[in-house]
């Protein structure tokens, strides 16, 4: 059963992805997972509407795991890069 308030988060999202792509084409920057983790978002939105018609358990891990990737990229995004030492040379 569709919510109104999954599809309004989802068409946030959505929204969420376009300012991200006008953003990444000005001269802003933007962390590097940040999209990769709003896309993880932005499927396990996808993934609870599904879950209301067909294959409700399968959707529903799908989705929660869509949430977990989307919390690690977005921990990732801000974490310093690595920085490799160079040795030799």
């Amino acid at each position: 059963m569709l919510q109104e308030s999954e599809i309004l988060n989802l068409a946030l999202s959505l929204l969420l992805i376009l300012v991200y792509l006008s953003l990444s084409s000005s001269r802003v920057k933007v962390p590097g997972f940040f999209l990769t983790s709003i896309l993880a978002v932005t499927m396990g939105q996808i993934f609870t509407l599904l879950e209301g018609f067909l294959l409700e358990n399968m959707f529903d891990i799908l989705e929660h795991l869509s949430y977990l990737a989307g919390s690690i990229f977005i921990l990732l995004s801000f974490l310093p890069p690595l920085k490799r030492k160079n040795h030799g040379s």
